[in-house]
């Protein structure tokens, strides 16, 4: 049964691969509101009351008996902030890094759809760590369900059940990495679902992007 809805996350297209997907104007703008404006929370504090509801995203089970701490969870360094949220950009000097047309059209010609809104703009900033976290789904978003106002482990669980897929919102996202290191670094996913095999996008990936239905694979 769970392999069988695993098999039902796969995105609506395959992932598509960008180059300099900012200026390098816009970069050390968004860089300079990230370098005045910290310091930014880790991403667990943002999204996690209890070391349970992680394990709730993640798929994981806790066994009998066991009280969960934070420090079983691992707090890798990944911290979080928001650039813009809800079509607002809080950042006048970066909106038209936000309201992207550019970003708008690889949307929808991602989705082949005819509209298209900014919705979230988010850096997240990575330290060293072992690993980058174990395979997961990004938030999803149902009608009237947002991270706003539902918490991620009850987003992320109907997500995974597939038995709300008539209220999912459609998502695009374009994700952007800024790393020159020849150390670590990269992105792995699964288009072609859990079972088939992952895509890798390996460091150095300096300005490269790539375009994806994240909350599918």
């Amino acid at each position: 049964m769970i392999r069988e809805l695993a098999e039902n996350f796969r995105p609506v297209a395959p992932p598509r691969l960008i180059d300099d997907a900012y200026s390098e104007d816009q970069h050390a703008r968004m860089l300079k509101v990230v370098r005045d404006n910290g310091p930014w929370p880790l991403i667990l504090a943002e999204n996690f009351k209890t070391p349970e509801e992680v394990i709730a995203t993640i798929s994981g089970t806790i066994p009998e008996g066991v009280t969960l701490t934070w420090d079983m969870i691992g707090l890798n360094p990944v911290f979080r902030g928001y650039y813009a949220r809800g079509g607002t950009c809080f950042y006048p000097e970066i909106e038209d890094c936000y309201y992207n047309s550019r970003f708008l059209e690889l949307v929808r010609n991602y989705w082949d759809c005819q509209y298209a809104e900014p919705e979230t703009f988010l850096f997240n900033i990575q330290g060293p760590s072992p690993i980058g976290g174990p395979p997961h789904l990004d938030g999803t978003v149902f009608r009237g369900m947002t991270m706003d106002n539902t918490p991620l482990w009850l987003l992320l669980t109907m997500a995974k059940s597939c038995l709300f897929n008539r209220w999912r919102s459609k998502k695009g996202q374009v994700i952007a990495w800024y790393y020159n290191g020849g150390i670590g670094g990269g992105f792995n996913c699964w288009p072609d679902g859990p079972s088939g095999a992952p895509l890798q996008i390996n460091a150095p990936m300096w300005g490269r992007a790539v375009v994806v239905e994240n909350e599918m694979m």
